[in-house]
């Protein structure tokens, strides 16, 4: 799909399982598709989504409708359930956070001292 500013949105169909985990087999076209880093001008990249369902794999039922933006296979981004109630009219979309890995503290002021002072 592209949009009138010239983005392009691929869309792969896969099953999410706990955390918005998608698997496949390492293909060349999944290698392509997830792999990203095409360069492109401002405005016309590709965007890689999944969409599908949540699936919930202790009763083995088939959740929500789900469409994920993801960095990669594994770094989600952002998931979003569609609500499914809706499908006469528009439907409205409930965004489910995803929570960022802790980042690392870096001192550099430390690292400075320990410079100035000749210590490691």
């Amino acid at each position: 799909m592209v949009t009138p500013l010239g983005r392009t949105f691929k869309v792969r169909v896969k099953r999410h399982s706990e955390g918005d985990r998608i698997s496949s087999y390492t293909t060349p076209s999944d290698v392509e598709f997830w792999g990203g880093a095409v360069l492109s001008f401002d405005g016309l990249e590709e965007v890689p989504l999944a969409a599908g369902y949540r699936w919930e794999a202790a009763t083995g039922d088939v959740g929500a409708p789900v469409i994920s933006y993801r960095e990669g296979k594994e770094n989600v981004i952002w998931a979003v359930e569609v609500d499914a109630g809706q499908a006469d009219a528009a439907a409205p979309l409930r965004y489910t956070p995803i929570a960022p890995p802790g980042l690392p503290k870096i001192d550099l002021a430390a690292s400075r001292r320990d410079a100035e002072s000749g210590t490691r």
